[in-house]
């Protein structure tokens, strides 16, 4: 099975459209697959509520999420359907699965430290 890695990407703040603002957000996220030069083979692949960003291969461990990431976590939830010559393939897609915001998985939500309080 494939070893893969969550990779995050941090926005400065992030407006909602109440109005409502949060300092920096960070989402945590995973590529399957290779973007191709058009940037016309990609996938955003959405998952369950309480599902994760992991949805393929074999992650170990996210950084900062601690025992939230267990054994449960470590093997994609579509392992079977995300790869090469699987229906969506990673020879012909570029895939991309985000962690929804307010999601446990290393994106930020209701555990991240609040930097105004330093407290979650």
């Amino acid at each position: 099975m494939k070893h893969v890695e969550t990779q995050f990407f941090t926005y400065d703040k992030l407006v909602l459209r109440s109005g409502v603002q949060f300092p920096p957000v960070t989402l945590a996220y995973e590529t399957y697959g290779t973007l191709n030069e058009q940037r016309d083979n990609a996938i955003l692949l959405f998952h369950a509520l309480s599902g994760s960003q992991h949805a393929a291969g074999f992650n170990p461990s996210v950084p900062g999420v601690g025992e939230k990431w267990n054994s449960d976590c470590q093997t994609g939830w579509w392992t079977d359907f995300i790869g090469p010559n699987k229906i969506l393939d990673t020879n012909r897609f570029f895939i991309l699965c985000i962690n929804y915001f307010g999601g446990c998985y290393g994106t930020t939500g209701p555990s991240s430290i609040n930097p105004a309080t330093g407290k979650p």
